[in-house]
């Protein structure tokens, strides 16, 4: 769980650290956690301050493991698939080369 309450979470590491176990994720919705959190897909995203709600989620999740399991499994591909060091090396080396031809 990520209760982010302002744009400061300009990522998630902590996020994609749990997704890439499988692990179903709720996080507050912000510009950056919405990169990388899918909503209702790979995780689910709660406006900021809505603990309530967040509390709701994490409990129907913890007395549901098979949709926390969806979540889990949707939130690994997901990382597997955009964010291995391997894939994030090729983008850092696509981004270096365009800057270093600019």
């Amino acid at each position: 769980m990520l209760p982010s309450i302002d744009s400061s979470e300009a990522f998630g590491i902590a996020l994609l650290e749990a997704m890439s176990s499988g692990i179903p994720v709720i996080a507050s919705d912000l510009p950056g956690v919405r990169s990388v959190v899918v909503k209702d897909q790979t995780g689910i995203l709660v406006k900021p301050k809505q603990i309530p709600l967040m509390a709701k989620y994490l409990r129907t999740m913890l007395e549901n493991p098979q949709i926390g399991n969806r979540f889990g499994e949707k939130a690994r591909e997901r990382v597997l698939n955009r964010y291995t060091w391997e894939i994030v090396g090729r983008e850092i080396d696509r981004i270096y080369r365009e800057f270093e031809h600019s």
